[in-house]
């Protein structure tokens, strides 16, 4: 069985103690969630307009 790659991560984060290293870390993290939130609906968007298109929908 193969290890949980999402839980070998986050196993390996400690805590930051300094809280401007802290600020910048989170804003790093949320900014690359965001950007991947970002590609995903830009995906669905696309897609989508493929579905409206279809004659089952109308």
């Amino acid at each position: 069985m193969q290890p949980d790659p999402i839980q070998s991560q986050t196993a390996m984060a400690g805590e930051i103690e300094d809280p401007e290293e802290a600020l910048r870390v989170t804003k790093e993290a949320l900014a690359l969630v965001s950007s991947k939130f970002r590609d995903s609906q830009d995906k669905v968007r696309h897609n989508m307009g493929a579905l409206e298109k279809a004659s089952l929908f109308k």
